[in-house]
């Protein structure tokens, strides 16, 4: 059986990949900050690009629900590795580069607590 989430945050109405479309959003914002070392991976600073989408998603005789998605992604990651990416879904309204900032510090420090619901960093 599919995770509910999974199947919300990977299809629109249109059968789209969520995600391409968050892709294709102007950059809203761009953050920077050191990823703390890790098992035989030394420390190093991070660059990443902010883009946002707001979208509705359809239910059943009901109004649609609205969500944002906000995703993170490192650019120019090291030589080799894949670039770390965040990838968030909220019910706040991002319309800034504040409010988007603000996002995926509260995702970023819930990630390093465990609390979080940012996506697993796929550098590790």
């Amino acid at each position: 059986m599919h995770n509910p989430l999974q199947v919300l945050v990977n299809l629109t109405p249109t059968e789209e990949k969520l995600w391409d479309s968050v892709n294709q959003q102007e950059v809203m914002s761009r953050i920077s900050f050191i990823k703390p070392r890790k098992k035989g991976k030394k420390s190093r600073q991070v660059q990443q690009k902010i883009k946002v989408l707001r979208c509705t998603f359809p239910r059943k005789e009901k109004d649609g629900i609205e969500v944002t998605l906000v995703q993170a992604k490192e650019m120019n990651p090291p030589t080799g590795r894949s670039p770390l990416v965040w990838r968030l879904l909220s019910n706040r309204l991002v319309e800034n580069e504040a409010q988007a900032s603000e996002l995926v510090g509260i995702a970023a420090a819930g990630k390093s607590t465990g609390k979080g619901n940012s996506e697993k960093d796929t550098n590790t």
